[in-house]
C-alpha cells in the first residue's frame, strides 16, 4: 500500500504544480496498518536414522551397565523402555508419565489411554486428557511389547529386592511414584 500510495500521491502533486488540480487528496488516505505474516513453526522431529540412533545406544547402554548397579540399570532400562514407546507409539510425554500396567493388554498388543501427567499449581496430578479423542486404544509392534515385558519384569525384581511396595505405574521413579 505506501509504495503505491507513494506514486499516486506524486502524480497528483505534479498535477498541483501544473495546475491540473487544487488539491490533493491522497494527503489525507489513512494507509491500512501492514498484518505481519505469523511465521510457521518448524516442526522438529526425528528422522528414522536418528530414532535408530538413539535405541541403539540405549540399549547398548542398559547391557553395559552391570546388574549389581541396580538404581543405574533400573534407570538405562526406563529410559530405553520409554524413548522405544515414545517413538513408536506417538504417545505424549504426559500419558506415557501416566501409564499403569493395566493399561497394556500384552495378549493383543494394544495400550489404553485415558489419563495424562500434568502440571498443578501444587505439583504434578494424573488427570483425564483435555479432548475426547485422547482417549484412545493404540496397538503396539511386537518389539515394543517385547521391551515393555522385559522392563516390567526388571521393574518387579528391582522393587522386590528393594522392599518398594509397586502401584503398577510403568515409568515410575526408584520408589514406585509417578516420575516428573
Amino acid at each position: 500500500y505506501k509504495v503505491v500510495l507513494q506514486y499516486v500521491s506524486k502524480v497528483v502533486d505534479h498535477a498541483i504544480t501544473l495546475g491540473i488540480a487544487k488539491s490533493n487528496p491522497f494527503e489525507r488516505v489513512t494507509r491500512p496498518k501492514i498484518k505481519r505474516a505469523r511465521e510457521e513453526k518448524e516442526i522438529k522431529f526425528y528422522t528414522s536414522d536418528e530414532v535408530q540412533k538413539v535405541l541403539n545406544y540405549l540399549e547398548e547402554k542398559a547391557k553395559q551397565v552391570p546388574s549389581s548397579n541396580l538404581m543405574y540399570k533400573y534407570f538405562a532400562e526406563w529410559d530405553l523402555t520409554m524413548y522405544r514407546l515414545l517413538a513408536f507409539s506417538g504417545f505424549r510425554a504426559g500419558e506415557a508419565l501416566a501409564l499403569t500396567w493395566p493399561a497394556i493388554d500384552f495378549k493383543n498388543n494394544l495400550l489404553t489411554v485415558k489419563k495424562t501427567l500434568s502440571k498443578t499449581r501444587t505439583g504434578f496430578a494424573v488427570v483425564s486428557p483435555k479432548t475426547k479423542s485422547s482417549n484412545r486404544i493404540i496397538s503396539l509392534d511386537d518389539k515394543t511389547c517385547k521391551i515393555l515385558k522385559r522392563w516390567q519384569l526388571r521393574q518387579k525384581e528391582f522393587f522386590f529386592q528393594n522392599r518398594v511396595n509397586n502401584q503398577n505405574i510403568i515409568f515410575s521413579d526408584y520408589e514406585s511414584q509417578y516420575s516428573n
